[in-house]
């Protein structure tokens, strides 16, 4: 018998119990939040329209086993069988004082097949097409982990930051 005494208080509390959190993930569930940036300032025009999807590629190589420094421009190394002489001719070429770059990544638009590529200039972000400039910097060809960029006449390719 006084199993029953407490049967009779402790299948209420749990039906209770559970209709509380039953309701409180009903309530979560069915609200819809208001967007919290209001993107109607300017006369801009978004590459972003209500019907277009996004898929982030994530296909880049693990950053444990293979590290890329940036701003490195390292070649491949040729096999030792066969040397190239080639005679180089000496070229004055005006330094070029560089502003911090770095490289984002790419963002694809499945339905378009349109690419634009982040990149960061003295830590600014911008959206950037293939032949795509920003000030005197123009994304000259890009990759999956890199992009080559040019500015006055002189090329640097930049690896994606981590």
């Amino acid at each position: 018998m006084k199993n029953k005494k407490l049967l009779y208080f402790l299948l209420p509390a749990a039906v209770v119990l559970w209709g509380i959190i039953i309701y409180k993930v009903f309530i979560s569930v069915g609200t819809e939040s208001e967007a919290a940036v209001d993107f109607s300032q300017g006369n801009r025009q978004s590459f972003v329209t209500t019907d277009t999807i996004f898929k982030l590629k994530a296909d880049y190589p693990d950053p444990f086993l293979k590290r890329y420094m940036p701003g490195s421009t390292s070649k491949p190394v040729e096999p030792a069988g066969e040397k190239k002489t080639v005679t180089a001719q000496p070229v004055a070429a005006k330094p070029v004082n560089w502003p911090e770059i770095s490289f984002g990544g790419k963002i694809e638009n499945n339905d378009s097949r349109s690419e634009i590529y982040l990149i960061s200039v003295n830590r600014r972000n911008y959206l950037v097409n293939v032949n795509g400039q920003v000030s005197d910097i123009k994304l000259v060809k890009a990759s999956e982990d890199s992009v080559v960029v040019q500015m006055l006449g002189q090329s640097k390719t930049i690896y994606r930051s981590n």
